[in-house]
């Protein structure tokens, strides 16, 4: 089910190696206490609009990825060592401060330095224009390029580890700056996985961020983390591109709707029908013994769902409108896509609406659609729809987590101006802190819960999330 996979890739994007099996992932920060920096915008964490250039990030971006590969196989041939793999496979960046290889890390950040500086203009340029394939290959578009943008964020996250290691804050802050760029431009591809590959892009940069505030003596980020984009990535973009899907994959788009298709052009719609189920459930083949699978004929795989949904299809053209007589004329796969690709839209079209809206606002209409949907898409006339339409509820959480992320570091830099301007003391509540606004939990709508025992603060949502919830504890550093 197409569902199960998005699912399965959000999982994936948000897997962090070494962590508990369960999905609580506490955070001990021992905070300097740092003041409003003068000006508060010293430092940014997104481009200022007069850095912006003319110009197509993509093709910058293309051009670091080329040479990353090159690089990649030239290291290879020289029998590539332990810590410059390290480095490609960002494991160092888990390592607490102490352990990090600062010496290992500069050596292979020289490797990728080309590589980088792409990145670097990439980020600075307005737009990113893909030009994917969408219409013409549709739900079969590869997107190797997805990937590898998460090598190049790992990369980044690196550089920006080493200068705040070297407390250098203005080459961590541009190298930041880079890094969220690079995740908005990802999400510009125009599909929902390179949505959720730019929010994961995004979430290793705020891994960095993280470790900023982590970092003794470090300046506040409270103004950098207030001035980006809200959402940070938007996942409505990506669901739009969710129709592309049907109109590229299937034959007479313009004239199913409208016409009674021959005998050969439904077998022509049927066939690709079965290509489009075959990618969609990854492979036409019938297990007829544990571990034995039978191929199965493009003609043939829709066979039994199309037999199960004529009957109660033919009946739902004809109360639309269509004339009896009509309908009969029609091939059967004609009639059934007709059903189906209406039940598709009608659930897609709704998911989009909602798709652009807050997500505390949107979260209990979203999740209202996916109870009606598992309830719709169980008759034949939902068939189709269960194979194709996203798991919308896991795509806008994963949003929603992002921006989450944002608020709780918001946060966290709003109790560092409070105990600069309190010798050092934390509050008894949020209530207390009237230095700087406080967001609400963007997941949630309501305010963070928070509270403070023997001198330990613990920062974290109300409600816990499917994937991944983040408890903060935190100390003032003596």
């Amino acid at each position: 089910m197409r569902a199960v996979v998005l699912t399965g890739v959000i999982v994936f994007l948000f897997a962090q190696p070494g962590r508990a099996a369960d999905n609580e992932r506490v955070v001990k920060l021992t905070l300097t206490p740092a003041g409003r920096p003068e000006p508060a915008m010293k430092y940014r964490l997104s481009p200022t609009d007069r850095e912006l250039v003319p110009g197509n990030a993509a093709a910058l971006y293309y051009r670091a990825i080329v040479q990353m590969q090159n690089d990649k196989r030239q290291l290879v041939g020289e029998n590539i060592d332990k810590d410059m793999q390290s480095a490609i496979d960002g494991i160092w960046l888990d390592l607490p401060p102490d352990q990090f290889p600062r010496a290992d890390a500069a050596k292979g950040l020289e490797r990728w330095s080309s590589a980088l500086a792409e990145a670097e203009l990439a980020a600075r340029r307005r737009g990113a224009q893909w030009d994917l394939p969408l219409k013409e290959h549709g739900i079969q578009t590869l997107l190797p390029e997805v990937q590898e943008m998460r090598s190049l964020a790992r990369l980044l996250a690196l550089k920006a580890k080493l200068a705040l290691a070297e407390k250098n804050y203005d080459e961590a802050a541009r190298t930041l700056e880079t890094m969220i760029q690079l995740g908005q431009h990802v999400s510009e591809s125009g599909t929902l996985v390179s949505s959720l590959v730019g929010v994961a892009c995004d979430a290793i940069a705020l891994n960095e961020a993280e470790f900023w505030v982590n970092t003794p003596g470090s300046p506040s980020l409270y103004w950098a983390l207030t001035a980006l984009r809200n959402p940070l990535i938007d996942i409505g973009d990506g669901l739009e591109s969710e129709h592309y899907w049907v109109g590229s994959a299937l034959p007479y788009q313009d004239i199913l709707a409208t016409s009674v298709l021959s005998a050969d052009q439904g077998r022509e719609l049927t066939r690709a029908l079965g290509n489009l189920m075959g990618v969609a459930t990854e492979g036409s083949a019938m297990e007829i013994m544990p571990g034995i699978k039978l191929p199965i004929p493009q003609d043939a795989i829709m066979l039994v769902p199309a037999l199960a949904t004529y009957p109660s299809a033919k009946r739902e053209l004809i109360a639309r409108g269509r004339p009896a007589a009509e309908v009969e004329r029609m091939p059967v796969a004609q009639v059934v896509v007709l059903a189906w690709v209406q039940t598709y839209r009608e659930q897609l079209d709704e998911m989009v609406a909602w798709g652009h809206r807050p997500y505390a606002e949107s979260r209990r209409a979203i999740a209202r659609i996916d109870e009606a949907a598992d309830e719709r898409n169980r008759s034949p006339a939902g068939f189709f729809a269960r194979l194709l339409l996203p798991a919308i509820n896991a795509a806008m959480g994963a949003g929603a987590r992002l921006d989450q992320r944002v608020a709780l570091l918001r946060t966290v830099e709003a109790l560092r101006l409070y105990a600069a301007a309190h010798d050092g003391a934390l509050p008894a509540n949020l209530k207390e802190v009237t230095e700087v606004p406080i967001p609400r939990d963007p997941a949630t709508g309501v305010s963070f819960a928070y509270s403070l025992s023997d001198g330990t603060a613990t920062l974290q949502s109300r409600e816990r999330s499917v994937y991944q919830h983040t408890i903060y504890e935190i100390t003032i550093r003596k």
